[in-house]
């Protein structure tokens, strides 16, 4: 069954031993192939790009741009295809077993070659060399180029945000502002869950128990942050890890259930342990099922079509800018109560804005008033009155306040009042001058 799925990460070869045996091909001629499969990808695309190159015309520059852009995108999705099998086929160089009655260990791949020895110590330095270049160098790389790039990752006003977009959008599109470097930690989880446990004792507890924490820590790292754009994502993620967790603890239990017969144990009591049995068959496929209903029913937009709502592609989750993940949201009224009391809220301010404003201007003028009784006339305020029939009489500033009060700033007859205070002041003056 797994030589059947190798084909999703361009494991060819792992299809030639089924043939037949004139066509299997030796452990190590397979893995230089496996590891010149991402420089002949390479200089495929390479030829690819320069061919559209050349049938472009330079003056076609926005052709020419977009040939870029699709080249990049390729070459990453070859390489996040090609990462869990490479891994995969460069720790099982050091996959040895010892063979009972034999001396010294032996490949598991290929039980005639000898382990740290001869041929097998010249493969563990071409394996180390090819560590280097594709374990550590294809993860380290994509996270340059983010992590230099990360402030223009969304930032839709730079004039660099376009081109990057098109170019590793597939490595962080998916992902919230703040989680632009989870794809480094999935690729992070691929290298132990394929490479790392193959180093491991195969079939040993030891194995499925590092398989399993390995699992529940991205299990948690997901369920924690759930760093995808679209809540169906952050579900998928979830479903397909939970089903992988919960598939070591099932081998596990089994495990248990051979060891106890294997020391002696009665067959009623390892029986008990049958459901693991069960938890094998249908974990797997429960989870698998739930993530591709996921995606019809969701990612597809089925679920909102049978609904009646149409032109809905999934329900994005609000920007969580500030990092935190656990926040005290404030109740918020309904829309229309929400829009009553911001408009209720904008008049009132308008109208204390417009009141101290009035209140200013006419205290401002009175003063000058004031200070000018009898004067000549600066302001609008102590501009010649047309005579009413009302006759007023003010003496006091006193009475100046209660006739503002009663007719108004504006009115006639408080400005009445003001030339006569005027008039009252000026004589006031004159005769302590004599």
């Amino acid at each position: 069954m797994s030589n059947i799925f190798s084909i999703l990460n361009f494991d060819v070869l792992s299809f030639s031993g089924m043939m037949s045996c004139s066509m299997s091909v030796r452990f190590f001629a397979k893995f230089l192939i496996h590891m010149m499969l991402p420089i002949g990808c390479s200089v495929a695309i390479l030829a690819a790009w320069a061919i559209a190159r050349v049938c472009t015309s330079k003056q076609n520059i926005t052709k020419r741009t977009q040939i870029n852009e699709a080249v990049i995108k390729v070459f990453i999705l070859i390489i996040l295809l090609l990462f869990p099998g490479l891994s995969t086929k460069i720790f099982q160089v050091w996959k040895c077993t010892s063979v009972a009655g034999m001396e010294g260990q032996y490949l598991v791949q290929d039980y005639n070659i000898m382990c740290n020895q001869g041929e097998h110590v010249t493969f563990v330095v071409i394996a180390i060399g090819f560590l280097l270049l594709y374990i550590v160098g294809i993860p380290l790389t994509m996270f340059v180029l983010m992590f230099r790039n990360r402030k223009i990752l969304h930032d839709e006003s730079s004039p660099k945000h376009h081109a990057i977009k098109n170019a590793l959008g597939g490595l962080y599109g998916q992902y919230e502002p703040n989680y632009w470097w989870f794809e480094l930690a999935i690729l992070l989880n691929k290298t132990m869950m394929c490479g790392g446990l193959v180093v491991l004792d195969p079939g040993s507890p030891t194995q499925v128990v590092c398989g399993m924490m390995i699992m529940l820590f991205h299990l948690l790292l997901v369920l924690k942050l759930a760093p995808y754009i679209h809540y169906s994502e952050d579900w998928s993620s979830f479903a397909s890890s939970l089903g992988l967790t919960l598939t070591y603890v099932g081998a596990l239990i089994k495990m248990l259930q051979v060891e106890i017969l294997k020391r002696g144990g009665s067959v009623e009591y390892a029986n008990k342990l049958n459901y693991a049995d069960i938890a094998m068959d249908t974990i797997p496929v429960a989870c698998v099922s739930a993530v591709v209903l996921i995606m019809i029913f969701v990612d597809c937009g089925l679920w909102n079509y049978l609904r009646g709502k149409k032109n809905s592609k999934g329900v994005q989750k609000n920007d969580r800018s500030s990092g935190s993940l656990t926040q005290v949201q404030p109740i918020q009224p309904v829309d229309g109560q929400m829009d009553a009391a911001e408009k209720g809220k904008k008049n009132n301010l308008q109208i204390n804005n417009k009141t101290k404003r009035q209140r200013t201007v006419l205290e401002t003028e009175e003063d000058h008033a004031l200070k000018n009784w009898g004067g000549v006339a600066h302001s609008s305020s102590t501009a010649a009155v047309p005579q009413r029939s009302v006759v007023i009489t003010c003496t006091s500033r006193k009475q100046l306040g209660e006739i503002k009060k009663k007719y108004g700033p504006h009115s006639v007859e408080y400005k009445t009042a003001l030339q006569q205070m005027g008039k009252k002041r000026k004589t006031t003056l004159n005769g302590q001058k004599k």
